[in-house]
C-alpha cells in the first residue's frame, strides 16, 4: 500500500521561484547558474517520479509492504533525504533514484558514477556510500522509538532508471534498473526464506508484527521535515527599482536600463540624490542597479 506520494507541491513552489529569478536577473552568468539548478531539480524530481512508478505498479496492492515517497528526517544533528522507503515485516528498504537519459553511465570500482553526456564527462559520488549515512540516521531513529529495533533489518539499493544506457555488462552490487528492482527484491526474499530452519529463524528473531510495520511507517511519514530551501538568498537577484520613464532630451546621455559600461552586468537606472551635497548639477544621476557591489555613476546634463 502507498501511504505518502512524493512531494509535489514542494517541488512547484521551487521552480516557481527559480523561474521568477531567472526572469528577474539581469546577469547571463548568473541566468546560466540559475538554469543549471532548475535542470537539476527537475531531472532529480522526474527520475523519482518515474522510478516511483515501478514500485507502485508492482506493490500498491499489497498487503505486505508500505511504500513511502520523498521522506526527509533530521534526527540527533544529521539529516537523510529518502527518494522512497519499503517497509514490510521482513526489512526495511531505502531506495535511491538516479536518472541519466540521453547520458552514458559507468559505475567506477569505486562505486562513483562517470556520466557522459555527448563530448563532456563528469563525476558523481557513489551512491551506495550515500545510503550507507542514509541508513546510520534511519537505523538511529529506529533505536530511540521502537523497543524492537534489535529485529528490524535495514537494507539499500540504488534504482537506475531503465533508459539509462549502462556500459557496465552486469551491474555491482547495490545497484539494480528500476523497472526489475520489484521482482528481484521479492525473489529474494522467498529464496531467503526456503528450508524449514530459515523459516524459524526469520519468525523467531525477525519477523515482526504487522500493526508494527504501520507504526514505523506512520512515525516515518509524520516525522518527515521538507526542505524549505530559499533560492532568493542564494541567488541574490535585485527587485526592479520603479523607473522615472520621462526624461528631458536635454538631459539623457544615457538611456534608462542601458548596460553599466563599468561592471557589465548592471543596467543604469534614473537615481535622485538624497543629501543636500551633490557633485553633479541636478539632483537626478544615472547609477548601476547593482549598487553597492556597482559605484558606476554618470551625470544626466550634457
Amino acid at each position: 500500500m502507498i501511504l505518502k506520494e512524493i512531494d509535489s507541491k514542494n517541488h512547484k513552489n521551487q521552480m516557481r521561484t527559480l523561474d521568477a529569478l531567472l526572469k528577474n536577473s539581469t546577469s547571463d552568468k548568473q541566468k546560466s547558474v540559475i538554469r543549471i539548478e532548475r535542470a537539476k531539480l527537475e531531472n532529480g524530481y522526474k527520475a523519482e517520479k518515474e522510478n516511483a512508478y515501478y514500485i507502485n505498479f508492482n506493490l500498491s496492492d499489497s498487503k505486505n509492504t508500505i511504500i513511502l515517497h520523498d521522506i526527509r528526517l533530521e534526527h540527533n544533528g544529521r539529516t537523510a533525504q529518502f527518494d522512497h522507503i519499503l517497509v514490510d515485516r521482513v526489512e526495511i528498504v531505502i531506495l535511491e533514484s538516479k536518472s541519466f537519459k540521453n547520458s552514458i553511465l559507468t559505475i567506477k570500482k569505486d562505486g562513483s558514477l562517470e556520466v557522459q553526456n555527448g563530448k563532456k564527462i563528469y563525476t558523481q559520488s557513489n551512491p551506495v556510500e550515500q545510503n550507507n549515512r542514509h541508513k546510520v540516521v534511519l537505523e538511529s531513529f529506529l533505536k530511540d522509538n521502537f523497543n524492537f529495533s534489535n529485529r528490524l533489518i535495514v537494507n539499500h539499493k540504488v534504482l537506475i532508471h531503465p533508459e539509462t544506457n549502462i556500459a557496465n555488462k552486469i551491474l555491482p552490487e547495490g545497484f539494480v534498473r528500476a523497472d526489475a528492482f520489484v521482482s528481484q527484491w521479492l525473489n529474494e526474499k522467498e529464496s531467503d526464506t526456503n528450508g524449514f530452519l530459515k523459516v524459524v529463524k526469520i519468525v523467531t528473531t525477525r519477523l515482526i508484527s504487522e500493526k508494527n510495520t504501520h507504526a514505523i511507517a506512520n512515525l516515518l511519514m509524520n516525522s518527515h521535515r521538507p526542505i524549505l530551501f530559499d533560492y532568493t538568498k542564494k541567488y541574490r537577484v535585485p527587485s526592479k527599482p520603479k523607473l522615472e520613464n520621462k526624461i528631458e532630451e536635454n538631459q539623457g546621455i544615457y538611456n534608462i536600463e542601458k548596460d553599466c559600461p563599468r561592471c557589465k552586468e548592471g543596467k543604469l537606472v534614473l537615481r535622485k540624490s538624497k543629501g543636500k551635497s551633490n557633485k553633479y548639477a541636478s539632483n537626478k544621476f544615472f547609477g548601476c542597479d547593482r549598487f553597492p557591489k556597482c559605484r558606476f555613476t554618470k551625470s544626466t546634463v550634457c
